[in-house]
């Protein structure tokens, strides 16, 4: 496997939980609006949408944030990169099946992108799970992006909760997605500000988002749903870690602790980082 691939298989079902996974992420991911009819916004105050201003989303997956930045500013053009055929294949019959139409998706090496654009924005979520060299990255970037446009990043750290089996499962899960995706996927939020500084960003900005799926909380359903869905595509990658009959007991008592203990707490911790180049 390429260091640099997201380390799960390009399966429709995971296609979909992703895509469903953005929608969730993105609700919680806002910022006060921007010139949009939206109460609130995905982009960040230093981005300013102009008409034909151009937006860049580097691991753009199924297309999820694509989509709604493109709905929320239907003046701007919003382009979706990412070097898998399938994901850009299902980001654009999505747009095609529901709109809008300012958005479209290309197949590209993002780690060094050749592409045609200068982007007024360029954006990346969770890419610290399949680069294994962050700020190399992201410098690559750096000519794509106008003098005076915006860029922004979200990563997430390990969720937290009080569940002993949810937390092993977890650290199984970062063991083998770290060792499949670099050093980077661990403590990336504690760096985000100090690699927009050593890239010469200015107007630096930080919004943390938290993501409470505790039991009782209102709307917490799809997220969990999609959460065990998403360490159910990992059951094979754990073998090598643990007998397949331990993984089966242990996801067992995780998903109960999910769906039945009226006591389960659980919270995921997000943090978006934008500069001015």
């Amino acid at each position: 496997m390429d260091e640099n691939q997201y380390p799960l298989l390009d399966t429709m079902p995971e296609l979909v939980r992703l895509d469903e996974q953005d929608q969730e992420v993105n609700s919680f991911t806002r910022y006060p609006a921007q010139l949009t009819d939206f109460p609130t916004s995905l982009m960040p105050p230093t981005f300013h949408p102009y008409p034909g201003a151009i937006v860049l989303d580097f691991g753009c997956g199924p297309g999820g944030w694509c989509r709604a930045v493109a709905a929320e500013y239907p003046q701007i053009q919003v382009i979706g990169v990412d070097s898998s055929q399938q994901y850009i294949e299902y980001a654009a019959n999505q747009a095609i099946a529901h709109g809008p139409t300012n958005v479209s998706f290309v197949v590209g090496d993002f780690l060094n992108p050749l592409l045609a654009y200068k982007a007024d924005l360029i954006h990346a979520r969770f890419a610290s799970w399949f680069i294994s060299n962050y700020e190399a990255t992201v410098k690559n970037w750096l000519p794509l992006l106008n003098t005076g446009g915006t860029l922004l990043l979200t990563e997430g750290e390990a969720q937290h909760t009080n569940s002993a089996s949810f937390n092993r499962v977890l650290g199984l899960m970062l063991k083998t997605m770290v060792k499949a995706s670099g050093p980077d996927s661990g403590g990336i939020t504690l760096r985000l500000r100090s690699i927009l500084h050593r890239l010469q960003f200015h107007n630096i900005g930080e919004v943390a988002h938290v993501i409470n799926f505790s039991a009782g909380i209102p709307g917490r359903e799809k997220f969990v749903e999609n959460f065990a869905h998403g360490v159910g595509a990992v059951k094979p990658h754990l073998l090598p870690l643990l007998a397949e009959n331990e993984i089966d007991i242990l996801f067992e008592q995780m998903l109960k602790d999910l769906y039945e203990n009226s006591q389960f707490m659980g919270l995921w911790y997000l943090l978006s980082v934008f500069g001015v180049k």
